[in-house]
């Protein structure tokens, strides 16, 4: 197996056996989607440099393993766990690089490079996907553990702000995503109109 394979192995049993029940959206099920979208976007931006794929896919796959140990600052614990999980398995400039992608995923998102671009536009693909409403309840949930959120409503305002003020980075997501972001947006401001005043 190569090296991503096993790393992969290794990270996922642990954040299906170290992960509080409670992270209903930031668990392995989002992890494993945002590898999969990087996949995805780094073949429509036409990146076919296997060391550039490898760091994006590394970077994905470890982007929110931070909250392995809470959800404070987790980009940053989730570099430690990333540089110890790979200590002399990669260069320090590799171990590096796979950091600023991972931080670049932090709200706001701030890539500086393509790689970064993709991954941030990986991490929150689905805001404009037609399965947006599967995930969105997910969060919800999770929003309202950590008692940011009271109800619907208070998260449907969030909801609003943040997907309004959200934008995709790679050509092919604006293109493909923005659209459906939009309607998305769209929906959940009609919604809004029905709770009572």
């Amino acid at each position: 197996m190569d090296v991503f394979g096993q790393l992969k192995d290794k990270l996922l049993l642990q954040l299906r056996s170290g992960l509080p029940p409670f992270l209903s959206y930031h668990n392995d099920v989002h992890t494993l989607e945002v590898i999969k979208s990087c996949e995805e976007i780094a073949e429509r931006e036409n990146i076919k440099d296997g060391d550039s794929l490898l760091k994006l896919k590394l970077a994905a796959l470890y982007h929110d393993a931070g909250y392995l140990t809470g959800t404070h600052e987790h980009e940053a614990k989730s570099c430690e766990l990333f540089r110890s999980h790979t200590f002399k398995l990669f260069s320090n400039g590799m171990t590096d690089n796979v950091c600023e992608l991972i931080m670049a995923t932090q709200i706001p998102q701030s890539p500086k490079n393509k790689l970064a671009e993709i991954l941030c536009d990986a991490d929150l693909d689905y805001l404009g996907r037609d399965d947006f409403f599967i995930y969105s309840e997910k969060l919800y949930q999770e929003f309202k553990h950590f008692g940011k959120v009271k109800n619907m409503l208070d998260f449907d305002r969030l909801q609003t702000e943040f997907l309004a003020t959200h934008r995709y980075f790679t050509a092919s997501s604006k293109l493909l995503r923005q659209p459906v972001k939009e309607k998305n947006l769209e929906t959940i401001r009609e919604r809004m109109k029905q709770y009572p005043a």
